[in-house]
């Protein structure tokens, strides 16, 4: 009884190595051909319903399903691949945006010391926010760009006489 058992054992430890090395000679075509029927096994069901109760024809129900398969996959790639950088690159403007606004502050006031001087009269007052609500936001537009165009030019009239 014994020895029955030690054949036994070995007989199948023999079994398992001869399929191993079997294997290790075809695993160039094992892998793929079980990679491919693992999923094939598990959506052949869906694959069925929507043949039948669809009544779309099996190579659509394939080309849907292999389709939703792979925008879902670009979809999960994209957001791993971009989420880490685009938190990253938040999280550094939200650093920098307090100097980014100074440094527009101080350059708009530098260039346009007028226009920032109407527009904060205007704001301190709230005749900016009435002015633009009104009919008469084209004058003060105008009103604006005029100042915005003193700014830039202080002595426009100073025109080179030509002989």
């Amino acid at each position: 009884m014994l020895l029955a058992l030690v054949i036994m054992v070995v007989l199948v430890g023999v079994v398992i190595w001869s399929l191993a090395q079997v294997l290790s000679i075809f695993y160039n075509l094992v892998l793929p051909l079980s990679v491919a029927g693992v999923p094939a096994l598990v959506l052949y069901p869906v694959v069925d319903t929507l043949e039948a109760r669809a009544h779309i024809p099996r190579v659509a129900a394939v080309s849907i399903i292999v389709l939703v398969f792979v925008f879902v996959v670009a979809i999960a790639g994209t957001d791993l691949l971009l989420a880490p950088a685009l938190v990253q690159q938040l999280i550094q403007l939200g650093d920098t945006a307090p100097a980014i606004i100074s440094g527009w502050q101080d350059y708009l006031t530098s260039r346009f010391p007028a226009l920032t001087r109407v527009v904060s009269e205007s704001l301190e007052s709230g005749d900016l926010a009435r002015s633009m609500q009104s009919d008469r936001s084209a004058d003060r537009i105008e009103t604006l760009s005029g100042t915005l165009h003193e700014a830039r030019d202080p002595e426009p009239d100073k025109a080179v006489a030509r002989p």
